[in-house]
């Protein structure tokens, strides 16, 4: 019987995805891979607070997942070929799969809660 998400996606759910806006951060580069974003305009797109985004967004940042952009105007874009692009993919793709997405749901909430 096949593991249901990988060790390596099991750490980088606990490594990475702190919050719930984090994961919404991840959902949206990754399907936005090539377009700059500023950070208003993905509050709005992803429907969250801008201090907390921007919070997750530095966090973001700092791991190399998201590369900020300050050239006349600070803007974001997924980092692609960056350390965690596996892992990443990985996340995206369990997704889809209902049994995945109730592990990962629960792994990112118990790291809430510590």
């Amino acid at each position: 019987m096949d593991l249901v998400i990988s060790p390596e996606l099991l750490s980088f759910i606990k490594d990475v995805i702190t919050s719930f806006i984090t994961w919404d951060l991840l959902v949206f580069f990754y399907t936005e891979q090539e377009r700059k974003f500023k950070l208003e305009e993905i509050a709005e797109r992803i429907g969250r607070p801008k201090d907390e985004v921007n919070k997750s967004l530095v966090e973001l940042t700092n791991i190399d997942i998201i590369r900020k952009s300050s050239n006349g105007e600070v803007t974001y874009v997924y980092n692609m070929g960056n350390n965690n692009e596996k892992e990443l993919t990985e996340f995206i793709e369990k997704l889809s799969d209902r049994e995945a997405r109730l592990i990962i749901l629960g792994v990112v909430l118990n790291g809430q809660t510590k």
